[in-house]
């Protein structure tokens, strides 16, 4: 959510002929109120950020002060770890020698910079503030599973955001100039591909329990009817050989609407698992969690991938079952 933009080039009429800079009456507004306006905004970018992807962000943010006449400015920095441990690190320069070899997952940096901004036609500082937390979404959705219990697949829907930024501001052209950056910023982290097919399919697993059972089920009971000739249907004439096809055809159908009920459940379990990797890689917890991350995909992938050959193969094997007993 933004706030919408302010001309600040407009001049504000008091009455008796005298204009005033939106500027000043900003200025103003911020003295005598002592309150001051705020952008916010997530990001949902599937992100893989590392140590050299912050220090990026911080030179940025570092060039963009160079056009304002900075007062005073101050920066600490939070680190939320996996395992509930917080880390507050007082400036940049100490965060750059911060313990890399911690074991435990990265959730969220959190870091807060402070500005006292003196602009032209203000004549005293005023108060800037930027927070940007970049978060580990596989980090949040391995402990909510860990902890609550709650199922991957479903907390993946919920913790959609990677990445959220404040700014407390009272010239809203500065803070925009901020937020271009940080746009700017997240847009050049290396996100993780989607796979389309993978998005697509979960997007109505919910299906997969009917259809693989309509499916299994029905190409059966086709394929015994295909299998029927004129010469066949003779033969079934007697009422013990007519009963005795009928169950075969009809038990054996209802064998496979059950198989295909179960083979569509563990696919669609499966499927919903493949998640994708949004992560920080600033220690050595999170250089394994996004290895253990990348395991799990494949393997769900390739159990997935495995229970549609399974609802194949059986198809397949009562097809040559039904050949068998010549029905």
């Amino acid at each position: 959510m933004e706030k919408n933009a302010i001309n600040q080039n407009t001049d504000v009429n008091f009455g008796d002929g005298v204009n005033v800079s939106m500027k000043t009456v900003q200025d103003i507004y911020n003295k005598i109120t002592g309150r001051t306006e705020q952008i916010t905004k997530s990001y949902d970018i599937s992100h893989i950020a590392d140590f050299s992807d912050l220090e990026q962000l911080h030179e940025k943010i570092t060039q963009m002060c160079e056009q304002y006449n900075i007062i005073s400015r101050n920066e600490n920095i939070e680190v939320f770890y996996n395992d509930k441990h917080k880390q507050t690190i007082s400036s940049f320069s100490r965060f750059k020698i911060h313990d890399k070899s911690y074991g435990s997952p990265t959730e969220n940096v959190r870091i807060r910079y402070n500005f006292m901004i003196l602009l032209p036609q203000t004549q005293s500082p005023q108060s800037y503030i930027l927070d940007i937390n970049v978060h580990s979404r596989s980090a949040l959705i391995e402990r909510s599973h860990r902890e609550i219990g709650v199922p991957s697949s479903i907390w993946s829907m919920i913790t959609t955001s990677t990445g959220f930024t404040k700014i407390s501001f009272v010239d809203y052209s500065v803070a925009r100039n901020f937020q271009n950056v940080i746009d700017g910023w997240f847009e050049t982290l290396d996100a993780s591909p989607e796979n389309k097919i993978v998005s697509f399919l979960q997007k109505y697993s919910f299906l997969s329990a009917p259809l693989f059972k309509i499916a299994m089920s029905g190409t059966y009971l086709f394929g015994t009817w295909a299998s029927f000739n004129s010469n066949r249907t003779a033969e079934l004439s007697s009422n013990s050989s007519f009963l005795h096809a009928i169950v075969m055809i009809f038990g054996g159908a209802m064998i496979l609407w059950v198989a295909g009920q179960e083979i569509g459940k563990i696919f669609e379990r499966y499927i919903d698992r493949i998640l994708p990797i949004s992560c920080l890689q600033i220690n050595k917890g999170d250089f394994r969690m996004l290895d253990s991350h990348r395991k799990k995909n494949r393997h769900s992938f390739l159990i997935a991938s495995l229970s549609v050959v399974v609802a194949i193969a059986i198809n397949v094997a009562s097809s040559v079952f039904i050949q068998y007993l010549g029905l």
